[in-house]
């Protein structure tokens, strides 16, 4: 008996020294093969380094994002939990296990992690919670489209929609085999393949199922003889975004099918990636994404022009409307329309598509393109076919190809949609010693804090010589039934300014007024707010006798005030920085140290405006600053009459 005892004892000690001596070699494997993003292996490992150690909640967070990335949701669902319940848990975990539930749809409990992670990193977990508003929102609305998947007998490299002389092709192996069947037929539009001897020339079949990428695209010029592409050695979309050796390469085609003249962009760094390349203009314009220092986050989507000597412009950042902290990557261009894809901007999860349009010097605020486009997983390489079709490559639920290409119904360009637009070169009067200045169509100014919109009286619409004697006014009330005893407790607010009762049908309108400058106007307006007039607002309009009574005189305190406000009158010149729809990505701390910042508003854009400066000079020396500081398309403005005109 005490013969086995021992042999017993000795079998336990040999099995924990061994496992002692395995651990180590275990753990290093297992994290070797998770660096280097082979998620199965690591998986595999990490599974037998949790059965030594079930309680490490590192292995177990480690397996949780290998069963992620192995598309194994339901253990990964199950392991996440396991970490929820320790006692100790580290907030990425929460952003982690909301972006796990946000990609199964799970919205609302998704925004549940969301705000938890809030508490730690109120931007970030605020932002991405109300995604998931936005998400539930959309999923409530009716869809008016179509959508199918093109790739029910396609090959399974067949990923990327390609546009070649306006028609499209599913993925660069199609493309190859239409441009053999076609060349006998029509040499000149359909380039014909064929080997080339020349070590300067490679053939269109050679370049394009060894050299380019499978998860990147191909952009044709108009014309059909520049092509642009990406190399890379990655072999899918996580992949190509971590990669650093993604490069463009640009090449000529010629009629017989030759690519020739290959070379790389000329702007790109190769310490940083450079792909997703689109041409328009007829191949004068590339737009792209990249990761080069200097942007908003990961990958910004970046335009650059050729010059008349044939070489690339220093590339030029789209500006922080549309790169976020987040990727923007496959820019597609077509009359005035950007679509992209982006992991940031409100949507569904992974990559959804937007649309942005462009107003002439900005762009408009991104539009996603909804659900008959996205989806809770990766949607990308987005373009259009001749019928302005949308086409697109999404990996998700139910693609046979784990990434297949789908085409939606109709996209409504910006030539054909009658939507809002922020301030442009023809909005704004232009001030010239030789021209007769044109005044702007009126921009409403917009206090920081205190939210102030600015409405036009429907009587301004009367005639223009009514617009230039507008004046601004704060209405308190409107009152349906009213008598002498209702209206007379309005006259308590003379200490602000005149009390004005306003005829407009059988309606009775209580103003305060009349101010000639818009800054007097919110001022008071933010005292009556923290008063607790919470329903206040500022119209435009005029004196007109015929349908206003002044029925109580400022007292001298107003007066006063007024004559404080003049004496503190401010310069007139500023600089306009930037458009927005819903500027929640500004950060005006960028820029307090150079001016005060106003916004205005117009037709529910905001105008972003540094001021004010007292002489031009003064306002051109901090333009300078301004633009240094990535507001590439700031210019100087000026003030007159409570309207801007572009200097």
């Amino acid at each position: 008996m005490k013969e086995i005892k021992k042999l017993f004892l000795f079998s336990a000690l040999a099995f924990i020294f061994t496992n002692l001596i395995a651990q180590p070699s275990d753990s290093k494997l297992a994290a070797k093969y998770f660096e280097s993003k082979n998620y199965s292996k690591a998986q595999s490992s990490y599974e037998a380094e949790l059965k030594l150690l079930p309680n490490d909640l590192d292995i177990k967070h480690r397996l949780a994002i290998c069963y992620t990335h192995n598309n194994e949701i339901n253990r990964a669902l199950s392991i996440y939990q396991e970490i929820l319940n320790s006692d100790k848990v580290d907030p990425e975990i929460y952003f982690e296990y909301g972006e796990l539930l946000r990609s199964q749809a799970d919205f609302a409990q998704a925004k549940v992690y969301f705000e938890k992670y809030a508490q730690t990193n109120p931007a970030i977990g605020q932002y991405f919670a109300e995604s998931c508003d936005y998400a539930l929102e959309q999923l409530t609305q009716s869809k008016d489209c179509s959508l199918a998947n093109l790739n029910k007998d396609a090959n399974p490299n067949n990923q990327v929609p390609i546009v070649y002389n306006n028609e499209i092709y599913l993925g660069k192996d199609q493309l190859s085999q239409a441009m053999v069947k076609s060349a006998a037929v029509d040499p000149i539009t359909i380039p014909q393949l064929k080997k080339s001897t020349s070590s300067q020339t490679s053939a269109l079949d050679e370049i394009i199922k060894h050299a380019v990428n499978s998860k990147s695209n191909l952009s044709f010029s108009d014309d059909g003889t520049l092509v642009a592409f990406t190399k890379s050695n990655s072999n899918s979309l996580t992949e190509l975004i971590n990669s650093s050796n993604m490069t463009i390469f640009f090449a000529t085609v010629d009629a017989s099918g030759n690519w020739s003249d290959l070379n790389a962009f000329s702007q790109a760094n190769s310490n940083y990636s450079y792909g997703f390349p689109n041409l328009s203009n007829n191949g004068q314009t590339l737009y792209f994404a990249s990761n080069m220092p200097g942007g908003m986050g990961g990958y910004d989507l970046y335009k650059s022009e050729k010059n008349a000597d044939g070489n690339w412009s220093e590339a030029q950042n789209l500006g922080s409307l549309i790169n976020t902290p987040g990727n923007e990557i496959c820019p597609f261009f077509k009359k005035g329309d950007l679509f992209f894809s982006t992991d940031w901007h409100h949507g569904f999860g992974g990559f959804d598509v937007f649309r942005t349009t462009n107003r002439g010097i900005v762009w408009s605020d991104v539009e996603n393109l909804g659900t008959c486009v996205n989806s809770v997983k990766d949607d990308y390489n987005f373009i259009l076919d001749k019928n302005n079709d949308g086409l697109f490559t999404s990996n998700r639920d139910g693609s046979k190809n784990a990434e297949d290409i789908y085409k939606t119904s109709k996209v409504a360009l910006a030539n054909s949609r009658m939507d809002q637009h922020p301030i442009m070169n023809g909005d704004i009067g232009i001030k010239s010693p030789f021209e007769q200045s044109i005044s702007a169509p009126e921009l409403s100014q917009k206090n920081e804090d205190a939210n102030v919109i600015v409405f036009d009286d429907p009587n301004l619409k009367i005639s223009k010589k009514n617009q230039a004697n507008k004046l601004y006014f704060i209405q308190i009330t409107a009152l349906s039934n009213s008598n002498e005893q209702t209206i007379e407790r309005f006259k308590k607010y003379a200490k602000y300014g005149d009390v004005y009762k306003v005829m407009d049908k059988e309606v009775i309108k209580i103003r305060l007024g009349a101010f000639n400058k818009l800054n007097e106007a919110i001022t008071i307006l933010n005292t009556l707010k923290k008063n607790g007039i919470k329903d206040a607002f500022i119209v435009g309009d005029f004196i007109d006798n015929s349908r206003m009574q002044v029925i109580a005189k400022a007292n001298t305190a107003t007066v006063d005030q007024k004559q404080q406000l003049n004496t503190d009158e401010e310069g007139k010149f500023k600089i306009r920085v930037a458009e927005y729809k819903a500027p929640d990505w500004f950060d005006s701390s960028n820029l307090k140290d150079l001016g005060t910042i106003e916004n205005w508003t117009k037709n529910g854009w905001t105008i972003i405006i540094l001021g004010s400066f007292q002489t031009g000079f003064d306002a051109a020396a901090t333009l300078d600053k301004v633009k240094a500081r990535g507001y590439k398309e700031a210019y100087i403005v000026i003030e007159e009459g409570g309207k801007l005109f572009r200097q």
